[in-house]
């Protein structure tokens, strides 16, 4: 399925979870080659590549600058770094991730400048370095390409970031449960243009497209992952119908409702849909933190538990929030969040018929509502 770029007109760039797995690939490479390669071709998880520049440090290492593209990200030109060393399960220490890779095994360590996650309901497992699952894939995926796990054999892969302590004190890392560094993150592994009036502009233009098309309905995702799943679920829709709409739901709806389609479907994961519950037209970070009232009211309303919610309300975000909510009340909570964000988007574009698709952190599907739940 073709996804549209956040903006045309504008330079994408990759994320440090792609810098990430460059920077391993060289590594590797630079360890069974003898040099330093000038370049990886990287794999990305939607099977298109991307020629990423490598260069060797003093100490020896695999190096890569970040490029945000055209995006405001203070991550930008930030050197990450990659060491690849031969080693033997021995070595495995509390924090690393072992992954397999063909006849291979890889210990994954986060060096100076990466965070550890101390809290769970996070996309890194607790106790673990800070390097998100897709990351984790791509590192993975081009380690293979490199060549590595055609036999029986396993490496270290330490992965470090120039400065990343004093640049996780300018992110929310701290308030996460990250501590120590920034995070290796990424769903896609592009980073889209961030100018918002330009996401917007981008946005208008592609619901005029889909009307124009002659489309009655538009499939709104948040993200990557969410549009995959979206894609999943409805496979009749033409890929010309799905958008990716950042943080942007109010101008997406509304620019739906301007166009003259009947409806409209909204695909994301809980932290968004309980930022929508909440009323917020924009559910960037910078805008607006993460609010969990919404979530802990409707706590409040199902259990009898009056501990429950006072804990709830501790938790940094809603990913966190939901690993204390009991089996017993956990579909009945996200089906009243999704009552309430519907509610919300019904005011905002009360011309549109609306659906809500809710997916969890892996793609799976959680709810599929349309407005007449409220």
């Amino acid at each position: 399925m073709s996804r549209p770029a956040a903006n045309r007109s504008l330079r994408c760039g990759f994320t440090t979870g792609a810098a990430a797995a460059a920077a391993g690939a060289a590594a590797y490479r630079l360890l069974i080659e003898g040099e330093m390669p000038p370049s990886i071709d990287l794999l990305f998880p939607d099977g298109r590549t991307q020629s990423i520049p490598t260069t060797l440090t003093a100490n020896g290492e695999a190096q890569v600058i970040k490029d945000a593209g055209d995006d405001p990200d203070i991550t930008d030109k930030v050197k990450i770094r990659a060491l690849f060393s031969p080693v033997t399960l021995a070595v495995v220490e509390e924090h690393d991730y072992l992954i397999d890779i063909g006849l291979g095994k890889i210990i994954l360590r986060g060096g100076p400048g990466v965070g550890l996650c101390r809290r769970i309901g996070l996309d890194c497992e607790k106790n673990k370095w800070a390097i998100n699952q897709v990351p984790r894939q791509m590192i993975a995926e081009n380690l293979a390409r490199a060549g590595f796990g055609g036999q029986k054999e396993c490496g270290l892969l330490t992965i470090s970031v120039v400065e990343g302590q004093k640049l996780a004190q300018k992110t929310l890392n701290a308030q996460l449960g990250i501590s120590d560094g920034i995070s290796i993150l990424g769903t896609s592994g592009i980073v889209y243009p961030y100018s918002h009036k330009a996401y917007i502009k981008t946005i208008k233009i592609l619901v005029k497209a889909v009307a124009t098309a002659g489309f009655d309905q538009v499939i709104f995702s948040t993200g990557g992952r969410t549009l995959k799943a979206a894609a999943a679920c409805l496979p009749e829709v033409e890929s010309t119908s799905f958008i990716r709409i950042g943080d942007f739901i109010y101008d997406s709806l509304q620019a739906a409702q301007m166009q003259g389609l009947s409806r409209a479907v909204v695909a994301c994961m809980p932290g968004k849909l309980c930022k929508y519950a909440a009323g917020h037209r924009n559910t960037h970070a910078a805008n607006v933190s993460q609010t969990l009232v919404p979530l802990i009211e409707i706590i409040k309303e199902l259990s009898p538990d009056l501990n429950l919610a006072q804990e709830i309300s501790g938790c940094n975000s809603v990913r966190q929030a939901l690993t204390l909510v009991p089996d017993i009340f956990y579909a009945a909570s996200l089906r009243k969040l999704a009552c309430q964000a519907l509610a919300t988007m019904k005011n905002w574009a009360p011309a549109l018929n609306l659906r809500l698709l809710l997916f969890d952190y892996e793609g799976n599907l959680l709810i599929d509502e349309w407005e007449s739940i409220l």
